[in-house]
C-alpha cells in the first residue's frame, strides 16, 4: 500500500489536482497478513504563487467492516441464486420499485427474451388473470404487504398452466424495502383434481335429492321405532324397579330384625345397599322421564354445583375408596340446569377419572368452577353477549393424545384397550349430548401419561 500512495503523492504533485473517494486495500504491522480496507481523499495544499505544490493533506476512513458485510452479501446472494437453480420453482427478484433483477433458467420455459419484460409478462399471463395478479402486485409495491395470488402462465407449448405466486419484501436495517423475492409454484395438477372432484359434488348433489324421498320415508319409519322404544323402555323400567324394591325390602327386614347382631362395618354396608337401591330407583326413573321428554320440555332448576358434586362422591364412594383417590372441589356457583342430566354428567367424568389411572400413583381429582363472559373466551361456539359457568374436571391419569379431543365425544369411540381398561365408549358421547342439551359446549385437553381436563362451558341462565 505505501508504494500506492507514494505514486498518487507523485501524481498529484505533478496535476496539483485532489484524488478523492480512494478505496484502499493493506495490512498493518499490527495485523500482519490480515487484509484491511480503507477509503482515502488526497488534496494539495498549494503555495502563494499557486504553482508549486506545499503539501499533500488526505483523509482516510477504515471500512474494513462494511468490506465484510459486503461480502458476506455477495455470498448469500450466489448461494441463493445457486439454489433457485435447482428447484421446479420460478424464482425472481426485483428491485424496490418492482424492475427486474433476477429471473431462474426456469423461466425460459415461459418468457420471451426477445421482448421486454413487461411485454414478455403481458405475453404470458392469461387474459383473463392479467388485470387481476397486476393490481395484486401493484397494491403490495404501494402496500409492502406479501404479494400472493394465482394465475396461469402460458409456457412455450402454449399450454396456460395455473401457478400460486408468493413474493416477500426484503428490508434493510430501517425496514425500507430494498427488493423482492419470490416464485410461482405450479398448481395445475391440483387444480385439475379440484376441478374433477367439484363435478363430482354436483352429481352427488343430484344423486343426493333423489335420496331425499328415501330419506322422509326412512324417518317415518325411525320415528315409529323411537315410538316402539319408548314403549319398551317403559316396560323393563317396571321391570327392574320389581327387584330393586325385593332388595329394599328384605334390607329394611335385616335392618329391622337383625340390627343389633351386624357389625359396624355391616350396619354401614346395609345402609349403603339402601341408598344405592334408591338411587337407583330414582336413576329408572329418570332414565324413563328422559327417554319421554324433548328437550323442548326438560325444565331446568337452579342448582348449587358443591351439592351435585357431593351426591356423585358419594355414589362413587367405593370406587373412591378402593382407589385410594382424592377428590377436590371448588364450586360454589349457582347455574341453571337439567338436574338428573348434569348429575349424570358429573358423574361420567369423575367415574372416567377414576377408571383410566396410572399404575400404583393415586388418583387425583381437581374440579373448579368460574363464571366468565362469553367475549373473554374468544371461541367461536361462545355467544359474545352472555355469562358462561366454566367447570373443569382434571385428572393426573393416562391421559389421552390430544390429536384425539374432538374424536373421544364420538359414541362408542375407545382411545384404550378393552382389557386394559373396561367400559363401552359411551360414556363421553352423554357427556357431550347432555352439554348439548345445556346450550354449552365442552373442550377436551390431554397428553398422554399427563392427565386431562375436561372444560365445560354452560349459560348461567338458561
Amino acid at each position: 500500500m505505501a508504494k500506492d500512495v507514494k505514486e498518487i503523492l507523485e501524481k498529484i504533485a505533478i496535476t496539483k489536482e485532489p484524488i478523492l473517494n480512494l478505496e484502499m486495500k493493506g495490512q498493518t504491522p499490527r495485523e500482519p497478513g490480515v487484509d484491511r480496507y480503507w477509503i482515502a481523499g488526497f488534496y494539495p495544499i498549494l503555495n502563494k504563487k499557486k504553482d508549486e505544490v506545499d503539501f499533500i493533506g488526505a483523509v482516510v476512513i477504515e471500512i474494513t467492516e462494511r468490506k465484510k458485510t459486503e461480502e458476506k452479501i455477495k455470498e448469500s446472494e450466489a448461494r441463493f441464486r445457486a439454489l433457485a437453480e435447482t428447484i421446479p420453482q420460478l424464482v425472481w427478484e426485483t428491485d424496490a420499485k418492482g424492475n427486474p433483477l433476477y429471473a431462474s433458467l426456469n423461466w425460459n420455459e415461459y418468457s420471451s427474451p426477445q421482448l421486454t419484460p413487461e411485454e414478455s409478462w403481458k405475453a404470458m399471463v392469461h387474459p383473463d388473470d392479467y388485470d387481476n395478479i397486476n393490481n395484486i402486485w401493484m397494491q403490495s409495491l404501494q402496500t409492502g404487504i406479501t404479494y400472493t395470488g394465482e394465475v396461469r402462465l402460458r409456457n412455450k407449448m402454449g399450454q396456460y398452466l395455473w401457478h400460486t405466486v408468493y413474493g416477500n419484501p426484503v428490508l434493510d436495517n430501517n425496514d425500507k424495502i430494498v427488493k423482492w423475492i419470490g416464485a410461482f409454484t405450479n398448481i395445475n395438477t391440483e387444480k385439475e383434481f379440484a376441478n374433477s372432484l367439484k363435478k363430482q359434488v354436483e352429481d352427488k348433489t343430484n344423486d343426493l335429492a333423489k335420496a331425499n324421498d328415501f330419506l322422509e320415508e326412512k324417518n317415518e319409519e325411525l320415528e315409529k321405532m323411537n315410538k316402539e322404544l319408548q314403549s319398551f323402555a317403559y316396560i323393563s323400567s317396571h321391570d327392574l324397579q320389581e327387584p330393586l324394591r325385593k332388595i329394599q325390602i328384605f334390607s329394611a327386614q335385616i335392618m329391622d330384625k337383625e340390627y343389633e347382631y351386624l357389625s359396624e362395618d355391616g350396619k354401614n354396608k346395609f345402609n349403603r345397599i339402601e341408598n344405592a337401591a334408591k338411587r337407583m330407583k330414582t336413576l329408572i326413573e329418570d332414565l324413563l322421564a328422559y327417554s319421554r321428554t324433548s328437550i323442548a320440555e326438560r325444565k331446568f332448576e337452579k342448582i348449587d354445583l358443591s351439592d351435585i358434586v357431593d351426591q356423585v362422591k358419594e355414589d362413587l364412594n367405593e370406587e373412591i375408596i378402593n382407589k385410594s383417590a382424592t377428590i377436590k372441589s371448588f364450586t360454589k356457583h349457582n347455574i341453571s340446569v337439567i338436574p338428573f342430566q348434569f348429575r349424570q354428567l358429573i358423574y361420567n367424568l369423575i367415574s372416567n377419572a377414576l377408571k383410566f389411572t396410572k399404575p400404583d400413583i393415586a388418583p387425583e381429582i381437581e374440579i373448579n368452577s368460574e363464571i366468565v363472559n362469553g367475549k373473554s373466551l374468544q371461541n367461536k361456539l361462545a355467544a359474545k353477549n352472555i355469562d358462561y359457568c366454566h367447570i373443569s374436571v382434571a385428572d393426573n391419569g393416562i391421559g389421552f393424545d390430544q390429536k384425539y379431543s374432538s374424536k373421544i365425544f364420538e359414541v362408542f369411540q375407545r382411545l384404550h384397550g378393552k382389557i386394559e381398561f373396561t367400559g363401552t365408549g359411551i360414556g363421553l358421547a352423554i357427556v357431550k349430548k347432555i352439554v348439548d342439551n345445556h346450550n354449552g359446549f365442552i373442550i377436551a385437553e390431554g397428553a398422554l401419561e399427563k392427565g386431562a381436563t375436561f372444560n365445560i362451558y354452560l349459560p348461567v341462565i338458561n
